[in-house]
């Protein structure tokens, strides 16, 4: 779809940025799971993460998608319950941005809605 709407060398581009967000996101997962095994087995967060990954290769090659779904979300409810403090406190301070994007939106836009009257241009409009 890029190599239709932005030529070969658009798409070139779009594909190299995909896969560099999917090493990159890798590397970061492996090395945050590193870290949380660092704490619980007490193991170089390296060799953890090293851990990590293999463990969960060999879950998907040889377990499938539903299998690994299955520990996934034995994983995920396992962090929820250990650390319900820390989750009440990134929910509201996540929820904070989009608040305050939304208030700081409605105010441009009701300051704006004074002066529709005066100037036709939208964007002249923004800009004053």
């Amino acid at each position: 779809m890029a190599q239709e709407t932005l030529g070969n060398w658009g798409g070139t581009l779009a594909t190299v940025t995909y896969v560099f967000l999917g090493y990159t996101s890798m590397i970061a997962y492996s090395s945050k799971s590193g870290e949380i095994l660092f704490h619980l087995i007490n193991l170089p967060e390296s060799v953890s993460g090293f851990l990590f990954t293999g463990i969960f290769t060999i879950l998907i090659s040889v377990g499938g998608t539903q299998a690994t779904d299955q520990v996934n979300q034995w994983l995920t409810i396992s962090m929820i319950g250990s650390d319900l403090a820390r989750l009440r406190a990134s929910v509201f301070i996540g929820s904070l941005v989009p608040l305050l994007a939304l208030l700081v939106w409605d105010a441009i836009a009701l300051g704006l809605s004074s002066q529709a009257d005066q100037i036709v241009d939208p964007v002249e409009l923004l800009m004053g």
